[in-house]
């Protein structure tokens, strides 16, 4: 089962590819849609039951206008959305770990310039792997010692 999503003004989209999903009888797939989530259930698809549901959606849905379609060895989900704006992601908890992924740029010393930029590379060591700390490490190392690379 692959799944992807898309989404235009009224609606986000899911694409769940499924071999022959339209053999199946239709009482055999059913979706339930509620505010926040929703459920896609594939009952006896070559004697096997596939589960696709998405909790904690970012944005409240309409429940009662979204919309399911099965089509030749896919299934589009139409979820409609109840605001019009862009979704940045699908889930409250994709927002939150790709949130905690940006590094802050603020500086609690709004007097020095530099603070964000200080802020930042450390954050850039703290987080990145061993060679980015030596590669951090090396560059401090030769700046303050006045390295070779440091002559101008």
């Amino acid at each position: 089962m692959l799944a992807a999503w898309d989404q235009s003004q009224k609606f986000v989209k899911f694409y769940i590819t499924l071999p022959k999903v339209n053999t199946v009888p239709a009482e055999n797939v059913q979706c339930n849609f509620q505010e926040k989530s929703f459920e896609l259930k594939i009952k006896n698809l070559e004697n096997k039951d596939y589960v696709f549901s998405i909790t904690q959606l970012l944005h409240a849905v309409e429940p009662k206008n979204s919309t399911y379609k099965v089509k030749n060895d896919l299934i589009l989900i139409n979820v409609a959305k109840k605001e019009d704006i862009t979704w940045s992601h699908v889930t409250e908890w994709e927002k939150k770990a790709s949130d905690k992924k940006m590094p802050s740029m603020d500086s609690d010393d709004k007097s020095d310039p530099s603070a964000s930029l200080i802020n930042l590379m450390r954050n850039m060591y703290e987080t990145g792997d061993d060679e980015m700390k030596r590669t951090i490490a090396k560059a401090w190392t030769e700046s303050r010692n006045g390295g070779p690379n440091m002559n101008f």
